[in-house]
């Protein structure tokens, strides 16, 4: 029988959040997981399963979960295929036999109680469904319990969750064995990467359908791959399978690697010319912003300086020096990647809201893009989730020339962003009311990201987010992350638990950098503390401020000197603030964003912080109309 992507039936199961056990770390992965192999499932040179078959269940409670899949599993007809995927934690009972899958109301004291087991599944899916052939994946820890455990006993697992062994063919993909863990990626479990890299690329030596088995083998072959290249501590599982009935000789998908996809013609990919006039036209911009800029800029940082101020930001990022050393920053292992939770949260929002609705053109606008690197991988993670046969723009936006050259290179040089429209745009930040309408041209849905804690960088917050609040429609989104914490106020144990990441010696070099234009080379006074709000560095109240100064001494003029000329100070001042990052109170900074900004939380990383936490907090905003 050929593979007939309408006769199959797929219910994707995750669990992501866990807030009822704290013992269960968050696997944010699971969200990125569900999109991909969705969208995997839907390609018609894999398998072509129209979307309203394939059923998302996202973060359900237990009994929620039970009654979802029992309406799910009902749409599969006699000689169908049905489909079941669940990723989240798996966990042993402690009889030690079995498996137990979490669900969000989850507890360590009644885990067997509160967690799904496949004898509660049998009771709900195998009557609900006549399909002849199943299929269950678990990637999971322990899921090989489910082949140890189950096959020897069909009135367990297997007959729960996908029929009678004896009278349907079955099939059990495990992530790893009965008592080892599953791995995580980067952005999905290793497990589900591999299965789905195995769907899309297809075998190029096998047939032009493949069975379950090929898809394994495939899928198992990747698994160490995906491992090294991520540089992921420990030995990679070995995922398991077993089968009955005929399914190891039954088609299952198409074979990516040899099918030519029925969707749509494939579209012409972007040339190296095509990359090479993206690229020219940035390099253009930047020639001729940057002598306007430099001339303009160095008039105002002598002004700053010789009032012993120095606290405008944008001068750490002017040239191709400022570039370097942020570069070097950024590369450093003691730097943290602060957008890693922002991209958790996008993750979760791509997976929920653009499964509930036809996919959109979607432009992406990246607030202070840097190196193109976080911007790349959202936009990996929007192409999952959107049709970008309609349209799928990317819009840096930087002051540095360099990093904004990068940014496009990045983009453009990434072989799976080929359909994605670049156009670079220079502007400051502060003054981004001249330049929107450069954006807002496009008909797309626009998700703003401003990420990196960038928006703590600015002592007027309220003239960076106004023009983007006001120029957002009511489909368009914002991806913001800010340092937070939790509690009146910010605590010295608090402080200290954020200081590894300013007081490092490329954090320092960065900060120092302008000064350099004046011949400083360094000073080992330069020291970091944190700043007692007798001068404010943010409008919103309660804002802490991380600030790295250098000490001042009466010679300092002639040390920050252009040409030898000593600048003269209009006030005695003993430290020169080089830059800060605001620490904000979550409260506060939360009622700030509904109440002068008029946007509100559609969704956050994490929910809520503790009075004696503080840490990197994503917010996903929606404008208030």
């Amino acid at each position: 029988m050929p593979v007939d992507g309408k006769r199959v039936t797929a219910i994707l199961v995750g669990t992501g959040v866990f807030p009822h056990n704290p013992g269960l770390a968050p696997i944010p992965e699971v969200y990125t997981n569900l999109v991909r192999l969705k969208q995997a499932l839907m390609r018609e040179e894999v398998l072509g399963v129209p979307s309203e078959n394939i059923h998302v269940l996202i973060d359900r409670d237990r009994s929620t979960l039970l009654r979802e899949l029992r309406r799910a599993a009902a749409h599969a007809k006699q000689d169908d295929t049905l489909l079941v995927y669940y990723c989240g934690h798996g966990v042993i009972p402690d009889d030690g036999l079995g498996l137990l899958l979490t669900v969000t109301d989850t507890t360590e004291e009644l885990k067997e109680h509160t967690s799904l087991r496949f004898t509660d599944m049998r009771s709900v899916v195998s009557p609900s469904t006549s399909a002849l052939t199943r299929i269950l994946i678990l990637d999971c820890c322990y899921a090989g319990q489910a082949i140890t455990h189950v096959l020897s006993d069909t009135s367990s697992i297997l007959a729960a969750a996908v029929g009678e062994v004896t009278e349907k063919r079955t099939t059990i993909m495990a992530a790893a064995g009965e008592y080892q863990p599953a791995m995580r990626g980067l952005h999905m479990t290793v497990f589900t990467q591999a299965l789905v890299e195995s769907l899309e690329h297809g075998v190029p030596e096998g047939d032009a359908e493949l069975t379950v088995y090929d898809i394994f083998i495939a899928a198992r072959d990747r698994v160490a791959g995906i491992a090294v290249r991520g540089g992921l501590p420990g030995n990679a599982p070995r995922p398991r399978i077993s089968s009955s009935g005929g399914e190891k000789e039954m088609p299952f998908v198409r074979n990516a690697a040899r099918a030519v996809s029925r969707a749509s013609p494939p579209s012409t990919p972007r040339t190296v010319a095509d990359h090479a006039r993206t690229l020219q036209r940035t390099l253009f911009v930047s020639a001729i912003d940057r002598e306007l800029n430099y001339l303009k800029l160095s008039e105002r940082m002598n002004s700053e300086l010789e009032k012993g101020s120095f606290e405008d930001l944008k001068y750490h990022y002017l040239g191709e020096q400022g570039a370097r050393r942020w570069l070097d920053l950024v590369s450093s292992p003691a730097y943290v990647r602060t957008a890693q939770p922002s991209l958790q949260a996008l993750q979760r929002f791509v997976c929920e809201r653009l499964n509930q609705r036809k996919p959109s053109p979607v432009s992406l606008v990246g607030l202070g893009c840097g190196d193109g690197q976080v911007d790349r991988e959202l936009l990996q993670i929007l192409c999952e989730a959107v049709n970008v046969s309609q349209g799928l723009a990317y819009f840096p936006v930087d002051l540095s020339m360099p990093l904004l050259q990068m940014a496009a290179r990045e983009v453009a040089d990434s072989g799976d962003l080929q359909q994605v429209a670049i156009l670079p745009i220079v502007a400051e930040l502060q003054n981004l009311g001249n330049v929107v309408r450069m954006w807002r041209s496009s008909p797309n849905v626009e998700i703003y990201s401003l990420l990196g804690c960038t928006i703590g960088n600015f002592r007027n917050e309220e003239r960076v987010l106004a023009p983007i609040a006001e120029a957002m429609r009511a489909e368009d989104l914002l991806l913001l992350d800010a340092r937070c914490y939790g509690g009146p106020t910010l605590t010295e144990e608090q402080a200290e638990l954020l200081m590894p990441q300013f007081k490092h010696k490329r954090n320092v070099e960065f900060a120092l950098g302008p000064l350099s234009k004046f011949g400083h080379r360094g000073d080992s006074r330069t020291a970091v503390r944190v700043h007692d709000r007798s001068r404010p560095f943010s409008v919103v109240r309660g804002t802490h401020a991380i600030v790295t100064e250098l000490a001042l001494d009466p010679s300092w003029q002639h040390t920050l000197s252009p040409s030898g000329v000593g600048l003269k100070r209009e006030r005695e001042v003993e430290s020169l603030a080089l830059s800060w990052s605001n620490v904000y109170r979550d409260t506060n900074f939360v009622s700030w964003l509904a109440h002068t900004m008029d946007l509100h939380v559609v969704a956050r990383v994490p929910a809520s912080l503790a009075p004696n936490e503080v840490q990197t907090v994503a917010f996903l905003l929606a404008r208030d109309l």
